[in-house]
């Protein structure tokens, strides 16, 4: 015969735990009574540290898709436009608009001249496995020649 059980069950609510348990156990746990059951409700609120990052089982070959990179280069993008529409008037009035670190736009700018194959590999999710948002931002210069990006960022010669 196992352990007796104190707790037979929980339940977790939006706003509250229900806890139901056999007291009888603590009351007499030699005893064989009959159960005396009880259910708590405690309230408490789901508190998430960090970024919540999704768990996603796909083939190695499958494409995945890099949600910061897309962004960052529709990010690109989208300034670009601004700053050539007069949308916006300068690199530092977007920085502050965004709320982003001295320089970050300026190095974010350049994936606006991305090749179009890179630009479409990176938004459905066939980029080299290497390239994500981080290793763009570290990179130093994006070189305007689309060849020497396609070397640069890992992608196959056309």
């Amino acid at each position: 015969m196992g352990s007796p059980v104190v707790i037979e069950r929980i339940d977790a609510q939006k706003d509250h735990l229900r806890i139901s348990a056999n007291l009888s156990v603590i009351a007499e746990p030699d005893a064989d009574n009959n159960p005396i059951l009880a259910v708590f409700d405690v309230q408490f609120q789901k508190r998430q540290n960090g970024r919540a990052k999704p768990i996603v089982i796909a083939a190695n070959e499958a494409p995945q898709q890099d949600p910061d990179l897309i962004a960052m280069v529709a990010d690109a993008k989208r300034w670009t436009r601004e700053l050539l529409e007069g949308k916006a008037s300068s690199v530092q009035q977007i920085t502050e608009r965004e709320g982003l670190r001295s320089g970050a736009v300026r190095r974010i700018l350049p994936l606006a001249w991305l090749a179009p194959d890179i630009s479409s590999a990176i938004r459905n999710g066939r980029q080299p496995q290497h390239l994500t948002a981080k290793t763009l931002r570290t990179l130093p210069e994006l070189a305007t020649d689309w060849v020497k990006q396609r070397q640069i960022l890992g992608f196959a010669p056309l």
